[in-house]
């Protein structure tokens, strides 16, 4: 019969910090998968250089796209005017937007061919486990867009983090869309006081003003008639998930992975039920949250 220490559970959050290394703009489309296809017109490029190519942010797009055929297309600034998401109501704001579920909604704009619509009917998305794009774009001058059906199928290589002008660590449009400004969240500050940074909250995309929903193991149960363990956690669809266990902490013991694949979040909570086998006797579990297509 398995027999579980409940005492203790521990939980870590994991993330990439939104890196500075990289200068804004630079391009974040794979180099050999960076075309999309056109019956009217041939391939599109979406990476005609490192600098100047179209780059995928975590609320928006910008950068240009290029074919022979069109000229250059403006997929957006990067910086919509309420800092979140281009709102697609004048000439200075318009641009893609992606949200929590990967889907790229909004307008392009090429000078030779007007505007490129990414909307509901061709579904156009990025799977936020793999980086290939999906669907289809639609332009009234040259008809329909295929960003990833073809051996070389579109593709990005990470979720790009977006401008972070106070340098701390957290997007701007992360801060303006949950705090309203760029002044109350911060690295070492827990604006709700539930023990976790405002970055950890950005890290596992959990309230940061809200003391109910930082991440945490919500439930730890130990079903001895089945021989199982079942955990429920805080999940995000925008994360993905992996649960580790651990007999002791005494060496050479060493954290196990149970989970074996990252499992995708869903909006609210998760839960995992480990088999018999899965865990040791004693065993202490902590759940580990990442980006989903998380930046190198």
């Amino acid at each position: 019969m398995t027999r579980l220490i409940t005492v203790k559970t521990i939980v870590t959050v994991c993330g990439v910090l939104a890196c500075t290394a990289l200068c804004f703009g630079e391009t974040n489309v794979n180099e050999t998968r960076s075309r999309a296809w056109s019956a009217n017109t041939g391939w599109i490029q979406w990476r005609p250089d490192r600098v100047y190519g179209a780059r995928i942010d975590e609320y928006v797009c910008s950068g240009f796209i290029y074919s022979a055929n069109l000229g250059w297309i403006n997929l957006g600034s990067g910086q919509p005017r309420n800092g979140i998401h281009y709102q697609n109501n004048s000439a200075t704001d318009f641009g893609v937007n992606l949200d929590s579920n990967g889907n790229l909604r909004g307008s392009a704009y090429g000078a030779n061919i007007g505007w490129i619509r990414f909307e509901d009917f061709g579904s156009p998305r990025i799977d936020l486990d793999t980086g290939g794009l999906r669907g289809l774009a639609y332009g009234a001058n040259i008809g329909w867009i295929n960003l990833g059906e073809f051996n070389t199928s579109l593709s990005i290589d990470y979720i790009a983090p977006g401008i972070d002008s106070d340098s701390d660590a957290i997007p701007d449009a992360w801060e303006l869309e949950h705090a309203g400004n760029l002044e109350t969240l911060g690295i070492q500050t827990d604006s709700d006081f539930d023990g976790q940074t405002d970055l950890e909250e950005y890290l596992s995309d959990t309230d940061p003003l809200d003391k109910t929903q930082n991440f945490r193991i919500l439930e730890f149960t130990s079903r001895n008639d089945a021989g199982s363990v079942v955990l429920t956690w805080i999940s995000r669809p925008t994360r993905a998930y992996t649960v580790e266990a651990i007999g002791s902490f005494g060496s050479p013991e060493k954290w196990v992975n149970v989970t074996r694949e990252a499992l995708v979040g869903e909006d609210g909570t998760m839960t995992l039920a480990l088999k018999q086998g899965e865990a040791s006797e004693q065993a202490y579990f902590r759940v580990k949250t990442s980006r989903r297509l998380p930046h190198p």
